[in-house]
Order: C-alpha cells, then sequence, then structure tokens
C-alpha cells in the first residue's frame, strides 16, 4: 500500500479518536456542572462571577479571541486542501502562484555549476559580470517562497537561461532553469542540482516565472497542504469549537441558576 494513503488512514483514525475524547470528555463536564449547579454547588461561584466585572469582560475577550482564531485556522485549512486539490497551485486567469517545496534553485555561491551558469549567461546575453550575477540572483529562490508565473502560449518563443513550470510524466510541475534546447528536446536543471532534469518536450512546459516571489509566506501553506498539517489544524479546530461550545452551555446552566436563586430571594421576601 501506498505510504502516503497509509499516513492519512493514521492520521485519519488518530483524528476520530482525539476528537472523540474531547467530544465525550465535553460532554462529561457539562453533565457534572449541570448536576453540581443544580444541587446549588456553584451558587456562590456564580454570584463572585456576577459581581465581578473584569471576569465578564475578559469572558468577552476570550470569546472574540477564540472565534478570531478558529476563523483563521479553518481559512487555513480551507486554503491547504484548495491548494493541494487544484495541483498544488493557485491559479487566476493566465496567472499562477505556487509555494516552493525543494532547495533546487537555492543560490549557491560556492558552487561550481553556479560559477559556470553566470558565464554561460553572460555569453548569451553578451552581459557584465555584474549584471549577469543579479539575473541568476533575482531568479533564484528558496523552500518557502510563493512564486507567480504567467501561462504561456504554445507558440511563445522560449529563452535560455529563463525558469519555467513544467510538467513531469508524474504529473508534478517542476520549476527549474532551461539551460539547452537539442532538436526538440528542451533541457532543464535546477542551479543547485547535481545534474540534468530528464528532456522534456514543448508540450510540457506550461509557466514563465514572472521573476516576483513573496519569501517564507508559503511554509503555512506546505503545511496546511500537507496530510498531517490538516489534521492538525482540524483537531486544533475541534479543541477551539468544543470549547466555544462548552462556555455557552455554562453560560446558560449559570444564568439559569441565577434566575431560580433571583426567584428564590423575591419568594424568601
Amino acid at each position: 500500500m501506498n505510504p502516503s494513503i497509509i499516513t492519512i488512514i493514521v492520521l485519519g483514525i488518530v483524528s476520530i479518536l482525539v476528537v472523540g475524547l474531547m467530544v465525550f470528555a465535553y460532554y462529561q463536564i457539562i453533565k457534572s456542572t449541570k448536576r453540581l449547579s443544580a444541587n446549588g454547588l456553584l451558587d456562590e461561584e456564580y454570584k463572585q462571577e456576577v459581581a465581578h466585572k473584569r471576569n465578564r469582560v475578559l469572558g468577552i475577550v476570550l470569546n472574540v479571541f477564540s472565534i478570531s482564531i478558529t476563523c483563521l485556522l479553518v481559512t487555513f485549512c480551507a486554503v491547504g486542501v484548495y491548494y493541494k486539490a487544484n495541483g498544488e497551485q493557485f491559479s487566476i486567469h493566465n496567472k499562477t502562484a505556487m509555494v516552493i517545496a525543494s532547495n533546487s534553485m537555492e543560490y549557491c555561491t560556492t558552487c561550481e555549476y553556479e560559477n559556470k551558469l553566470i558565464e554561460n549567461v553572460k555569453t548569451y546575453h553578451n552581459w557584465s559580470q555584474e549584471e549577469a550575477v543579479n539575473y541568476i540572483y533575482d531568479s533564484e529562490f528558496n523552500v518557502g517562497d510563493v512564486l507567480t508565473f504567467s501561462l504561456i502560449d504554445e507558440n511563445e518563443e522560449l529563452e535560455l537561461y529563463k525558469v519555467y513550470g513544467y510538467k513531469n510524466r508524474q504529473g508534478q510541475i517542476i520549476v527549474h532553469r532551461l539551460v539547452d534546447i537539442i532538436d526538440d528536446k528542451y533541457i532543464f536543471r535546477g542551479d543547485n542540482t547535481p545534474g540534468n532534469d530528464n528532456h522534456v518536450t514543448r508540450d510540457q512546459i506550461l509557466y514563465r516565472y514572472d521573476n516576483s516571489k513573496i519569501g517564507g509566506v508559503g511554509y503555512f501553506v506546505l503545511f496546511s497542504s500537507s496530510s498531517f498539517g490538516v489534521y492538525s489544524l482540524v483537531i486544533v479546530i475541534a479543541v477551539f469549537i468544543m470549547s466555544d461550545i462548552a462556555k455557552h452551555k455554562y453560560d446558560k446552566i449559570r444564568k439559569m441558576r441565577l434566575s431560580v436563586i433571583e426567584v428564590n430571594n423575591n419568594e424568601a421576601k
């Protein structure tokens, strides 16, 4: 069986068990609170909470905080699921954004290939050393960077040493630099990889890197689109939701008991 499927199954079972235990625990807490409240054992605590306005203000603040965090986590989870379901990319019209998950295009000043690449770019464009270095540096990126791409036309002429996104035989989008063209074969290589990629045909090349990136933001997307990330977020969201439900249940029980106390006090007068 595929290891990723096993991981999903195991995490799914763990999530169900954890959420189930939380539901049971919260149910027992509410049940116990109802019993204690009905017997008057929480009356003094209720009266003290009513007397201290600070506690009520704190309760409102915590409630707003809990709702805000829950909404944020739900958003992260939704973005991660969408990103995974959409082939690990965000598409708007002819623009696409992707999160880099490997270090194959990181800048390496000490790598022999990096120096060779700079020399090739200098010769190809007839640039100075500084221009070639800046060109390479500007078109390299790190793990967690969010990159934007343009969808390229099938008739668009491709330029050597630009960065493109192509789809490999496994359906993954690979973002590497075009380093050579041999007949109808396109040769790609990551600036920080030991060798060339497998030969690519023109129909596999889909995107052109726009040299626009946002550093580090993609770590959140990578986490929330992973199996572990999704299940972690689901569990945390469940904790916040159950806590909020328990808080509202407690407030309802307290208000009902305070109403009974008030009625008893009026009758005693």
